[in-house]
């Protein structure tokens, strides 16, 4: 989803959704690096269903509080809690909705994030797929993902990353580029 954060500071309790599962409510400071942080982490999109927001940093960490205790029967763990309607319903009536980018893409289109041939560092993978840098990192020591090595960089092609059964295996472990030389003067 396309969501506008740079209009959002300041404290805020958010409601968001993991795909069609359970939903998280969490109080921040940053909703940019909160959801940055949190929809890299997780398999499925994260959906910011709404936000609630407030002058002081303490009103937002105590009304979460209080949000918590009120949905406590519905709670799966820590922050995140089953997709029941009472909690539907409230954050659509107390919330307010967040603002979507003006260039955002029509609904339900995907974006690509890189071309199929583009060499992605590790960083760009881990955002395009939804994983860890660590785990990627953890994928490349085991040999379990198609990656290039160009002298000390590891490098994907999203293509292979995305359907392994396209690429040569022996090509890619055996394409290493080694760094120029560099001359003493």
């Amino acid at each position: 989803m396309f969501y506008d954060f740079r209009k959002l500071v300041g404290p805020l309790v958010c409601f968001a959704r993991m795909g069609d599962g359970p939903l998280r409510i969490s109080a921040t400071n940053n909703l940019a690096d909160w959801y940055e942080r949190l929809s890299s982490a997780l398999p499925y999109e994260l959906k910011l269903l709404a936000y609630l927001p407030f002058e002081k940093e303490s009103e937002s960490w105590l009304h979460e509080k209080e949000l918590h205790a009120a949905f406590i029967r519905h709670r799966l763990r820590n922050e995140w809690f089953s997709p029941a309607q009472e909690i539907l319903d409230y954050a659509n009536t107390s919330g307010q909705k967040l603002p979507a980018r003006k260039n955002a893409p029509p609904a339900g289109t995907a974006q690509p994030t890189a071309l199929p041939n583009e060499l992605l560092t590790i960083a760009q993978l881990a955002t395009a797929i939804r994983v860890s840098k660590y785990t990627l990192l953890r994928m490349v020591r085991e040999k379990t993902i198609p990656h290039l090595r160009i002298g000390k960089h590891i490098r994907f092609v999203l293509a292979d990353v995305l359907d392994p059964r396209q690429c040569d295996p022996d090509e890619l472990q055996a394409f290493e580029l080694e760094a120029p030389a560099v001359k003493n003067a």
